[in-house]
């Protein structure tokens, strides 16, 4: 007699639900069943697995061997099973390793999030980098898999050759600035009224929204005054403290003290992009990729405000 899984899944549900009742129940079985099964089960194992008293059924010292043994088991072999019917259903290798980049957007985590569903048997290493050029080059190198990059549409990235890009959605760039300076309280913001701020460059992004920053300004009527190069919560400080302003995205939400404003004066857009190499067993997955991150980003879009708002207005207009 061989050990069967639906055993094992058994012996777990029955310490899940606490009584050989609530436990058929579970399993869609009639209580004899489970009574029959279990007892096939401990004459494999050579003992009793369960003591039942008045605080319900409690696995013995046998029995949480053998459960030990089952939860460590299982997860495997549902792994195994989920990752050949994916070879099967789509006629692609499963890789290993999945190799991905990713720039500060809300589209990255949906996607590494559905990669984990996708390819549950693989490793999923994700890395944020700087520069969507640098990222585009190494996929074009198979040094990546895919990635979440950003780019604006007036100055787009280059498309190297095996490397193909989806875009996501294009969304407005708004300012971000404290909210107790006097320009906070308004409804959108023009550039122009800004050209005496101190700017801060998104460590991140310095090399893109450099560029950018000084092309929407330019065309507001002003050179932007770089005042810090910076990211994450030092940037949140700086802004909430009136030192500076910045482009922001549009479903950016920096919590108490910064203010988010939509630009009057200037067209400022960046577009989110799903870049995957050709050639890669991710590819036929691109599909699913994409839904997952478009809803990802409205999920985060529905969350911020401002955006909201100043949708609700493009549409009414």
């Amino acid at each position: 007699m061989e050990v069967e899984v639906r055993q094992l899944r058994m012996i777990c549900q029955i310490v899940k639900s606490g009584s050989m009742t609530r436990a058929a129940a579970e399993l869609n079985i009639t209580q004899p069943a489970l009574t029959y099964q279990l007892q096939r089960a401990e004459r494999m194992f050579g003992g009793a697995l369960f003591v039942r008293d008045r605080r319900g059924t409690r696995p013995t010292a046998l029995g949480e061997l053998v459960l030990n043994y089952a939860r460590t088991l299982l997860p495997s072999l549902d792994k195994l099973v989920s990752e050949t019917r994916l070879r099967t259903e789509t006629g692609a290798d499963v890789p290993s390793l999945v190799r991905m980049a990713s720039q500060p957007s809300p589209v990255a985590a949906p996607v590494v999030q559905r990669l984990g569903e996708l390819l549950p048997g693989s490793e999923l290493v994700v890395r944020q980098q700087r520069s969507g050029r640098e990222i585009l080059e190494l996929i074009a190198a198979s040094n990546l898999e895919l990635a979440t990059v950003l780019e604006h549409p007036e100055l787009p990235l280059p498309r190297p050759d095996g490397v193909v890009l989806h875009e996501i959605v294009t969304e407005p760039l708004f300012v971000a600035m404290a909210a107790t300076g006097p320009l906070a309280d308004r409804s959108e913001i023009r550039l122009a009224d800004l050209a005496e701020q101190s700017w801060i460059l998104p460590e991140e992004l310095e090399v893109q929204c450099s560029e950018y920053l000084h092309l929407v300004c330019q065309r507001a009527g002003f050179t932007p005054t770089i005042g810090y190069r910076l990211g994450g919560f030092t940037a949140r400080d700086v802004l909430r403290r009136g030192l500076a302003v910045a482009l922001a995205q549009a479903t950016s939400t920096f919590g108490d003290g910064v203010a988010v404003l939509p630009i009057a004066d200037v067209k400022t857009e960046l577009r989110h992009v799903l870049a995957i190499a050709a050639d890669s067993p991710v590819a036929v997955h691109t599909a699913a990729l994409l839904e997952a991150a478009d809803a990802g980003y409205w999920d985060s879009a529905a969350r911020a405000g401002v955006y909201q708002r100043w949708l609700t207005r493009r549409m009414a207009g």
